[in-house]
């Protein structure tokens, strides 16, 4: 396990200790153009919150007035009833609802892209069987959980990832994305599973679509932008 300089506010060794929101964030009304929104990563939760994340990649101008390219989290579906005395969705139900949210605008302007894929935790076999009920095609997701969180830290920490901010629950869970001390100390580099459905769909659409980007990253670190 390396760990950042930086500790989450419970002390613990923080995952992604390279996060600022000052860098990471950018508002969803100033999206730039596009070149391809290569789709959705899912997490899917009974007890916990489901999770969709939209990644795409820009065509945005930098700083010495070039255009370059980097990935970016454009929107987010977020289905989370915990706190709530509304009752628990079955996978269905949860399908209709992401099914829907699917289908609406994702970008604050008119453009002919459309999603390419929806990337579903490999392990919710039945909601990926309930996604295909409802004529929506799935993948199961990359899902080597050290491998996903490199590739996420390496892209955050070169500037080379951003989400808008419509994509709150991977804003509020990043800071707190923390390694797991217990697993450390067994010589295993595990996070701990808490407060990261956000940040596992974000993972296994970057770690899935990544032959697809990887080669399309054009954005110098020394130049970056701030909106």
């Amino acid at each position: 396990m390396v760990c950042s300089a930086r500790t989450t506010r419970t002390g613990r060794c923080a995952i992604y200790g390279m996060w600022d929101p000052t860098r990471h964030v950018r508002p969803w009304a100033e999206l730039p153009q596009m070149r391809r929104l290569f789709g959705f990563g899912v997490d899917f939760g009974t007890n916990n919150p489901s999770t969709g994340l939209l990644l795409g990649l820009s065509r945005e101008r930098r700083r010495d007035g070039g255009y370059g390219s980097r990935v970016r989290l454009v929107d987010e579906w977020r289905h989370d009833t915990r706190g709530q005395e509304a009752a628990q969705l079955s996978p269905s139900q949860q399908a209709g609802l992401f099914a829907r949210w699917r289908e609406q605008p994702h970008t604050p302007y008119d453009t002919a892209l459309r999603p390419e894929f929806v990337i579903v935790d490999p392990a919710a076999l039945h909601f990926q069987r309930e996604l295909n009920l409802l004529g929506i095609p799935t993948s199961g997701g990359l899902n080597n959980v050290s491998y996903g969180i490199a590739t996420q830290a390496s892209l955050l920490s070169e500037d080379h990832l951003v989400a808008s901010d419509r994509c709150p629950g991977f804003i509020a869970e990043a800071p707190g994305y923390s390694w797991d001390a217990k697993a450390a100390l067994l010589g295993k580099d595990e996070p701990v599973k808490v407060n990261d459905h956000s940040l596992d769909g974000g993972r296994y659409v970057i770690a899935t679509t990544e032959n697809m980007w990887r080669p399309m990253i054009d954005w110098p670190t020394e130049l970056v932008v701030a909106a």
